[in-house]
């Protein structure tokens, strides 16, 4: 009855001129938003982002509240507390989200504006969908220095958005290379590796900043570092930003089960042993630090985290074969080239049978439209493929 009344009065009013259907903010107000308590941290940081992105664009902060009444209502549908709060609000308005993936509903009811998720990343990705597309607001923002537009009324007659399960499940960033992020802030701790690079772990507040940007742009799984060492402080609190954010955290490529060579070499010279990362001469030292580690990672994670169970090769070895791809992307060869690069080519074309465009070796993309019989007589060095065959661009 009380959302009968309130859509009553709307269309009493806007008949009139003066109010349409929905007003976020203006010079004078600005609306209330009801994230009800139960729901999962990531919904109330995205409900705070809203309230920031409007307080930048009008100057007024809408309030957000867990209990009482508001003009916008985040619910997410597998919330029991907050299904049935949607359901006095606005009966059947969630019934096609139950059970769904990351689905979502934006929609005005009365003078509500009502954001359902079927989960809190489909809640999540709700949100920000209206903040980009009604907003204004970049979701690399903070990155791109694209400030939004400002307004005096945030307002709108009609207000619909809606998403069914995403076609990839999973989608998500490898921050790799980063040192790259440590120099412009203070260092968020010391990392124990033997590696010319990485040895600063990437301020918490970049790490804050990277989470955010993932979410707004929808995506759901991160890799926040190269051989992070859960049991490091500094390096488990990169990964506490991401679970905050209500994502999937995962490894990167040469950290099986969450444990890098470093990580392994580490723990057991701690215990005055000198091992060789190798499960055929070494299984039962190597089972006892994955246990231990992937142990860590199920706690301080949760379900959020993703293990990584293939191994590309210690990262010694990965930089030898990444030098070799340069050597060969900035003069290709016209006399034969070590093994090493013919492996390389072989292992390539083997990739390229498999999809044409687009591939994704080993942290390189192979760009444009390449014949698998091209590289492999690449590959074997003969002069029938030109050199400038070999396609690779940045590492990825």
């Amino acid at each position: 009855m009380k959302v009968a009344r309130c859509a009553l009065a709307v269309v009493f009013l806007a008949t009139n001129g003066l109010l349409t259907a929905f007003e976020l903010a203006s010079s004078s107000r600005s609306a209330t938003v009801l994230v009800p308590s139960s729901e999962p941290e990531c919904v109330h940081l995205a409900a705070q982002d809203l309230s920031n992105d409007v307080h930048r664009i009008t100057g007024q902060r809408p309030g957000v509240v867990s209990k009482g009444t508001g003009d916008v209502v985040i619910v997410t549908l597998n919330q029991p507390a907050s299904a049935a709060l949607l359901e006095e609000v606005a009966p059947g308005f969630g019934r096609e989200l139950k059970g769904k993936w990351e689905a979502y509903r934006v929609e005005t009811v009365g003078s509500c504006l009502i954001i359902a998720g079927s989960d809190e990343r489909g809640t999540m990705f709700g949100l920000y969908a209206f903040i980009e597309k009604f907003l204004g607001v970049d979701p690399l923002h903070f990155w791109s220095s694209r400030a939004p537009q400002s307004r005096a009324i945030l307002a709108w007659d009609v207000i619909k958005l809606s998403s069914g399960e995403p076609t990839f499940k999973f989608r998500g960033w490898f921050i790799n290379d980063e040192d790259l992020l440590t120099e412009w802030k203070e260092s968020g701790g010391k990392r124990n590796i033997d590696y010319p690079y990485y040895g600063q772990v990437v301020n918490r507040e970049v790490m804050r900043h990277i989470a955010e940007a993932l979410v707004r742009s929808r995506c759901n799984l991160i890799i926040p570092a190269s051989f992070v060492d859960i049991m490091n402080p500094p390096e488990e609190a990169l990964v506490q930003e991401c679970v905050r954010r209500g994502v999937f955290v995962s490894q990167h490529h040469v950290e099986p089960l969450g444990v890098s060579a470093f990580a392994y070499f580490n723990y057991w010279k701690a215990r005055g042993r000198d091992l060789k990362y190798s499960y055929f001469s070494q299984p039962a030292e190597v089972r006892e630090v994955w246990t231990g580690r992937w142990s860590a990672w199920a706690t301080r994670a949760s379900a959020r985290s993703r293990r990584r169970l293939g191994r590309r090769r210690s990262a010694e070895g990965s930089r030898r074969r990444r030098r070799c791809s340069e050597r060969v992307h900035r003069s290709p060869p016209a006399q034969p080239r070590p093994r090493v690069a013919m492996r390389f080519g072989r292992r390539l074309a083997i990739c390229i049978q498999r999809a044409r465009v687009g591939i994704s070796f080993d942290g390189w993309r192979c760009s444009g439209r390449v014949s698998r019989w091209c590289c492999c007589t690449h590959a074997r060095r003969r002069p029938a493929c030109p050199p400038t065959k070999w396609l690779f661009s940045a590492p990825i």
